[in-house]
């Protein structure tokens, strides 16, 4: 299901097609809906009809794009952490290596 609506993969191949036309492949990207469309959505008095709309290929490739713009920053983040929590751990040592009273104490 993309975006609440059915698209049923035909048998043998990994070509989805609309839920609305049966026989039309989904080929496009609607923008605005976020989702799968055929080339008869895009046709007046259908739902996606006057929206934007990329070929899937297209989508796909700006989305990937996107994700991996998203991965590296999630990334950097990661490394930030890690490094911050490195330091508090040797910040931690220090502290019960100096005040060893304290040790497993929280109040």
């Amino acid at each position: 299901m993309v975006n609440g609506q059915q698209h049923q993969p035909s048998a043998g191949s990994n070509v989805q097609h609309c839920s609305e036309h049966a026989q039309q492949a989904l080929k496009l990207y609607c923008e605005k809906c976020e989702d799968l469309i055929c080339s008869e959505c895009t046709i007046k008095g259908s739902e996606h009809h006057g929206h934007d709309y990329v070929l899937l290929d297209e989508a796909l490739k700006k989305h990937k794009k996107d994700i991996e713009s998203l991965l590296l920053k999630v990334e950097g983040r990661l490394t930030a952490t890690n490094k911050t929590l490195v330091e508090l751990d040797d910040t931690k040592g220090k502290c019960q290596s100096q005040y060893p009273q304290y040790n497993g104490k929280t109040s």
